[in-house]
């Protein structure tokens, strides 16, 4: 006890000698500074990016935007603001390396003293002290500057005082006294402040100077939702994003677009840059389980980790990362350590989740089902003259069993995270380390993730720099049957008889084979052990060399590393591991193995210069060489004695055995120059070159160029709105895209295992194309930025048009070439939008109300296609044409339902067995048949328009945060339902269809009447009978949080502590009939959009704390 009585002590009178000293050498500083022509915030930027400093200035008192020079050699502190302030009557106070200033006119003398004195403490957001922070008594000189810990005091002087509380870059706050004595404040950063650091690619840029359309996410403490992956933390929160969670199994990968579809077969996810280094591997398995749902890379990487994402969306922003770029660039910067002491965050949190709407899958009693099936075959025999026997119920009255209730469970879940951070002038140091166990809401499939960080930086000598960062990842993903496969668990639960039950009376299982007319899911999951192991080490180190003044050379070597296991088993009691011919003893084992990575060489020269006339000029040259490989090997085994021994050392047999190995490389040269005019003018040109193996040497190359204006309007000498600012935009510029094909696509590859005359041997396997090019992508686009209010309400809209040119997909070739199809560039496409982001800030004394706003319109055309004529059909119900949107639905339509037998043609009474309660299908081209000829296009499975809103309001330490994403006008198609709804046998019925079928004229024009053995109305032909309208509104998150005050903290020495509690997807609105209008099996552009009853996103509710130290 005493030790650390000792050691408070002497931390406390170091601090006071540190702060003592720390006024005296600032005042003392010599300070060299030479600007002409500039605005005193361009002055003040200087001083506090070179000297250290930090300021505060109340901007609706003093004039930010002032033409000033300065002109100073050596001289004190004091010297150099009374240049920056000339003219202006102001005062300012000095605190150490901490400056206040505000309008003296404001200021009163001073009453009397009182005796009262108030303290507190100034955080922002994310409970991070704001050093230098001004709190003022208003209407007098009265001030305090907050300390290292953001504490702060000040002694009152008038009757009825009102702090405030301001601090470069934050909204001011406003707050009356009362009766406290205590005010902790915390502040919230200006939305889309024109100095705000933005990060673009190899370098950062403030927005003032930013000439493209970028779109910026800060995950503030509310908005941190219990995700595993990057792109569901990003989901709705950036305007010309469009992001669907495809999937509520752990670690599934999902769809992410930026600004509407970029490509048919080269790939449509946008480059992903994470802390300097372009991530190759968005994949997450080995694609040896075909009856799952593909995982996701992203899962690996950390959310708690992530500082900020930057959302680079038009060309002049993507260029600088040529050719993957074309759809569009996520840069994910990672948190780094500050200057200061250790600070020690602890957060965990448990949740539990559901999976909601399973009553939108209830299937009909055993008594409704057995009434249907009869009056099937009824209107079977009368129609037909036969003589089909009807059903009896085999348990009249027994209650239907509950099969989903068998697959689906509560999903517990839990996270645990802690990091230290810190530094001081020469090193800085963020290190962390995760655990995450998320359980899916299919019964045995969970995740368990740990992940570790690493990032320190510093200074070796003045002229030198570096860094190292590293991030260290391992998963283990329990898996159960999902996806489209006759193996998925929920889709398997709903077909089956409400009579039936998993077990035999014995306690063996009930199967197909037996008693169940399709698989047991229970069976599925319990006979099965499949899991994926991945391993991934993302890291960079670099050197810094600042040779001299404005000129700097940085080397930065990176590393992308992945491996994974894939472990599927099944035993001899398994649907996919029943004892056969092959197999007499039963028992499948596949073991697979992938190895991906790659290697990252980076050197850039970057040059700034301020110049007397009111240039500014930044530049950056660069060379860039990244090479990736890959491996793989797969083997399956049968015949196993026991589930025991699930290792293929002891396989009976073996087939399927397989490996595979590639490589291919990226060089790539790339400069950009920046121009800024007294803050007015701004200017941006980049140019990249770029050389991928993956082409012939006479197409290697591609060059993608790019160039953006700005004009601040507000910095103009005769703009008079000085509490709002105005910035033009517009830019051109060229990108590519080689993702999604082969590292040897122009080559033609041959594989083993091909079968001629009995002997094995080689065989041709992929045609080669020598003239494949690259897709490239030239992309306008015009924007505004508007700010008003000193900041409390902005927006931004941009408008942009795309063209793709030579467009990358799998043509089909005769047979007689030996192949199917040849990779060709075939076509182009045109995308065109608008985008909208709004956000507002408000508040008094201790309530603020933050919003934001953000929506997307985008349109996708298909311009050119082969011979402009002929629809391609990717799958039996979607359709490429030009003047269609790339993934629209072509398919016969549903008109409704015949009422009577007068209605349906004669040629389809006659020929078809057509009758009234039949569906009525459109004859498209009027022969007076239906058949594939009749197909049409109706509608796409990409939105009109998407976007997302949030509202955080904040009160002293408690806050509410409500987020919602929408989304409409797109369809899915409902693929899954096998029988279900078709009416016209003896397959298990949903309880809606059954009890809306046609029975009679005007009973339903939905639902068609049920007839035994009739495909017309079932499997005849695909039809929009199936296909829904998907749009949604989804209330996304839901988070009150509660920061305790400083009074109760300080007594254990805990700089901040916040509870919170979370719900997440509390309801969505659509007309989607099903589980998530977001499913969808495939994630292909032209054939996205189809569900096969996936599990949905869980409904979740989470409890958890964030503890600073």
């Amino acid at each position: 006890m005493f030790h650390h009585l000792l050691l408070a002590k002497f931390r406390r009178a170091v601090l006071s000698a540190v702060m003592a000293v720390i006024p005296l050498a600032a005042m003392a500083q010599n300070i060299d500074m030479s600007l002409e022509k500039v605005s005193v915030r361009k002055a003040v930027e200087y001083l506090q990016r070179e000297y250290g400093y930090s300021i505060s200035i109340r901007s609706d008192e003093v004039d930010i935007d002032r033409i000033i020079t300065v002109r100073a050699s050596r001289a004190s502190l004091n010297n150099v603001l009374d240049q920056i302030f000339a003219g202006q009557e102001v005062v300012y106070s000095i605190s150490g390396m901490s400056v206040s200033v505000r309008s003296s006119k404001t200021v009163q003398p001073q009453a009397p003293a009182q005796q009262r004195i108030i303290r507190g403490q100034i955080l922002d957001d994310d409970s991070v002290p704001l050093t230098g922070a001004s709190v003022i008594e208003k209407g007098t000189s009265n001030g305090a500057v907050a300390d290292s810990d953001g504490n702060y005091s000040i002694r009152l002087t008038t009757e009825n005082p009102v702090l405030l509380f301001s601090f470069f870059g934050f909204a001011d706050e406003e707050i009356a006294v009362g009766k406290s004595d205590e005010i902790n404040v915390r502040m919230t950063e200006q939305t889309l402040s024109l100095d705000d650091v933005v990060v673009v690619g190899y370098g950062t840029m403030t927005r003032r100077d930013v000439t493209s359309a970028i779109g910026s996410f800060k995950p503030k403490p509310s908005e941190r939702r219990e995700v595993l992956s990057v792109d569901q933390l990003l989901q709705g929160r950036v305007a010309g994003v469009n992001i669907s969670t495809a999937s509520g199994v752990p670690g599934s990968v999902g769809r992410v677009s930026i600004r509407g579809i970029g490509s048919l077969n080269a790939g449509n996810e946008p480059l992903y840059v994470i802390d300097g280094i372009p991530i190759t591997t968005t994949s997450g398995d080995t694609g040896a389980w075909s009856n799952g749902e593909s995982m996701s890379g992203l899962a690996s990487i950390n959310p708690s980790d992530i500082e900020s994402i930057e959302v680079l969306k038009d060309a002049a922003s993507a260029a600088i990362y040529g050719s993957r770029a074309t759809n569009g660039v996520i840069i994910i910067t990672t948190k780094s350590g500050r200057k200061g002491a250790p600070s020690v965050s602890l957060d965990a949190s448990v949740s539990m989740g559901y999976q909601p709407r399973t009553d939108k899958l209830e299937l009909a009693s055993g008594d409704l089902l057995i009434e249907v099936f009869n009056e099937g075959i009824d209107n079977y025999n009368r129609q037909y003259n036969q003589n089909v026997e009807r059903y009896i119920n085999p348990m009249p009255g027994k209650p239907a069993y509950d099969w989903l209730g068998v697959v689906l469970r509560k999903a517990w879940s839990h996270n645990i995270a802690a990091s230290i951070s810190g530094g001081t002038d020469n090193v800085k140091y963020y290190v962390s380390g995760t655990y995450k166990h998320t359980e899916g809401t299919a019964v045995d499939n969970q995740m368990d993730q740990y992940s570790v960080k690493a990032n320190i930086s510093g200074k070796v000598k003045p002229w030198l720099s570096f860094g190292v960062n590293t991030m260290l990842s391992y998963s283990h993903n329990d898996r159960v049957g999902s996806g489209y496969s006759g193996l998925n668990v929920i889709k398997a639960a709903v077909e089956q008889y409400p009579w039936d039950e998993p077990f035999l009376p014995s306690g063996e299982w009930a199967t197909s084979k037996n008693v169940l007319v399709n698989n047991n899911p229970l069976q599925a999951i319990k006979e099965s052990d499949i899991w994926i192991k991945t391993y991934r080490a993302i890291s960079s180190a670099f050197l810094e060399f600042h040779i001299i003044p404005g000129l700097d050379f940085k080397t930065n070597l990176g590393e992308d590393f992945q491996s994974i296991e894939e472990h599927v088993y099944f035993s001899s009691k398994h649907q996919s591991g029943y004892p056969s011919e092959d197999n007499p003893m039963g028992g499948r084992l596949t073991d697979s193995r992938a190895n991906r990575g790659s290697l990252l060489w980076d050197n850039t020269l970057s040059y700034s210069k301020s110049f007397g006339f009111g240039l500014n000029l930044g530049a950056v040259l660069g060379h860039s060489v990244q090479i990736y490989e890959s491996s793989s090997a797969t083997q399956t085994g049968l015949g196993f004695p026991s589930s025991s021994f699930d290792v293929n050392s002891v396989a009976a047999s073996f087939t399927d055995i397989s490996s595979g190995k590639s490589s291919y490389a990226l060089q790539s040269f790339f400069g950009r120059v920046n121009l800024n005019y007294r803050n007015r003018y701004v200017a941006t040109f980049t140019m990249r070159a770029d050389g991928s193996s993956k082409f012939a040497p006479e197409h290697r190359w591609g060059y993608f160029p790019s160039a953006s204006i700005g004009w601040n309007i507000d910095e103009e000498n005769w703009w008079k709105e000085k509490s709002m600012t105005m910035k033009l935009r517009a830019s051109v510029g060229a990108t590519g895209n080689q993702g999604g094909i082969g590292a040897y696509a122009y080559q033609a590859l041959a594989s083993g295992g091909i079968n001629y005359g009995g002997e094995n041997g080689l065989g041709l396997t992929t045609a080669g194309n020598r003239d494949l090019k690259w897709e490239t992508a030239t992309q306008t686009n015009v924007g505004v930025d508007l700010g008003f209010w000193n900041g409390a309400l902005s927006a931004s809209v941009d408008l942009f048009n795309k063209d793709t040119d030579n467009l990358l997909y799998n043509k089909p070739t005769m047979i007689t070439t030996g192949y199917t199809t040849q990779l060709c560039n075939i076509g182009s496409m045109n995308n065109k939008g608008i985008e909208l982001a709004l956000a507002a800030n408000a508040g008094k004394n201790n309530f603020r109300w933050h919003a934001d706003f953000n929506i997307s319109f985008i349109r996708n055309r298909l311009t050119k296609l082969l011979d402009n004529e002929d629809v391609i059909t990717p799958s039996s119900f979607h359709g490429l044409k030009v003047g269609e949107e790339v993934g629209s639905f072509y398919m016969i339509k549903m008109l409704g339902i015949y009422q009577s037998d007068e209605e349906v043609p004669e040629y389809l009474y006659e020929n078809e067995g057509v009758r009234a309660g039949d569906v009525k299908y459109e004859d498209y081209n009027n022969d007076g048949k239906i058949d594939a000829d009749d197909r049409q296009f109706v509608g796409s499975a990409n939105p009109k328009f998407s976007g997302g809103f949030n509202n955080t309001f904040s009160y002293k330490g408690l806050e509410l945060s409500v987020f919602f994403t929408y989304s409409y006008g797109q369809k899915i198609y409902e693929y899954w339902n096998g029988g279900l709804r078709m009416g016209q046998g003896t397959w298990p019925q949903l309880k809606s269809v059954c009890e809306g079928r046609w029975t009679g004229p005007g009973t339903s024009d939905t639902y068609p009447r049920a007839i035994y053995g009739h495909a017309w109305n079932s499997t005849k032909f695909v039809n929009t009978r199936f296909l829904y309208d998907a749009s949604y509104i989804r209330l996304r998150s839901l988070t009150l949080g509660y920061n305790l005050p400083n009074r109760v903290l300080r007594k254990a020495n805990i700089d901040a502590l916040r509870v919170y509690f979370s719900a997440d997807n509390l309801f969505v609105i659509t007309k989607w009939p099903y589980l998530d209008p977001e499913v969808s099996v495939s994630n292909n552009a032209a054939t996205y959009g189809y569900d096969w009853l996936n599990p949905g996103q869980p409904r979740t509710f989470t409890l958890g704390f964030n503890l600073k130290f």
